[in-house]
């Protein structure tokens, strides 16, 4: 099990009420790990949603375009598809 620390936050009845639910009908273990399991799924939109507005900036940096046009080139010699599975 991952290292975990005890906190205490407040979270909608509504929402804590539909975990519990979950829970009961063994969708879920426990209301602990569908909020974990929430937590973790919100972390990586947000990084994703981060990662897209720093690759829409790069698209507008003309040295970082440089340098991806010259990787490009730099390895267009053995950039080949392998025919069958690997």
């Amino acid at each position: 099990m991952k290292n975990t620390t005890k906190c205490t936050f407040n979270i909608q009845a509504d929402l804590l009420s539909e975990l519990k639910s979950l829970t009961q009908q063994k969708e879920i273990p426990s209301v602990n790990r569908g909020i974990n399991e929430a937590v973790e799924l919100y972390l990586r939109a947000k990084k994703k949603k981060h990662y897209e507005v720093l690759m829409e900036e790069a698209v507008h940096d003309s040295k970082f375009m440089q340098r991806l046009k010259d990787v490009d080139s730099d390895y267009s010699s053995i950039d080949q598809v392998v025919p069958g599975k690997w």
